[in-house]
């Protein structure tokens, strides 16, 4: 089993976040990515296709694949998607999430995010500084 997690920019740059219930298993409270486990037989991109569409609605077009982290000898991977379908959808963001916001990169001190979240977001931006 492995996770698949979704930087998710718009045409503005700014970057998709979720902020998690504070009962959640992991990292409560704490905003990150749309993205979840896998389900059998599914690859890393289908997987992070499907969590995308489940936590936000949106319909993943193309994604890019940026990096792979270890978390507890799970492997988690992260993909970029600036091509999208649809609108954020509160119904399908309220199943797992309290809150979504489109962040802008000079505003992410301003939001407590899942450790280690930035290296992730400064590869998805590649040589864009912010």
């Amino acid at each position: 089993a492995f996770s698949s997690c979704v930087v998710v920019l718009n045409d503005e740059g700014k970057i998709l976040f979720l902020k998690r219930e504070e009962g959640a298993p992991s990292f409560p409270g704490m905003w990150g990515f749309p993205g979840g486990g896998s389900d059998e037989g599914e690859t890393k991109e289908e997987c992070a296709r499907r969590e995308m569409h489940e936590e936000t609605g949106l319909k993943a077009n193309n994604l890019t694949y940026i990096d792979e982290r270890r978390n507890k000898n799970k492997s988690i991977y992260f993909f970029k998607c600036v091509d999208f379908s649809g609108q954020v959808d509160t119904k399908n963001v309220q199943k797992e999430h309290t809150d979504f916001k489109w962040v802008d990169p000079s505003d992410l001190d301003n939001y407590n995010m899942i450790p280690d979240s930035e290296p992730i977001i400064r590869k998805a931006f590649g040589q864009m500084i912010f």
